[in-house]
């Protein structure tokens, strides 16, 4: 009997391992929208671009001009303000 819950434990054990080794990074962007005199844009478009695969998330400005997009898997990517 001890001998199999031993054997049980390690399996669990591996598959636990296994189960954490598979859990994605997350990062974040953030920042401010303003006008070329520096004044915030509120209710702006904005839309991240991941260079790599192509996918994208859009978002728009809050009243003080800042926008988020705080969970994005880690890579190059290009934003740009909608007109």
């Amino acid at each position: 009997m001890r001998r199999i819950l031993s054997i049980s434990l390690i399996y669990l054990l591996g598959f636990v391992l296994s189960l954490s080794a598979q859990v994605e990074t997350r990062t974040g962007i953030s920042g401010t929208v303003t006008d070329p005199s520096g004044g915030v844009v509120s209710a702006a478009s904005v839309t991240l671009r991941n260079q790599d695969t192509g996918a994208t998330w859009q978002t728009v400005t809050g009243t003080t001009g800042f926008y988020s997009f705080p969970s994005i898997p880690p890579g190059t990517y290009a934003l740009r303000r909608n007109t």
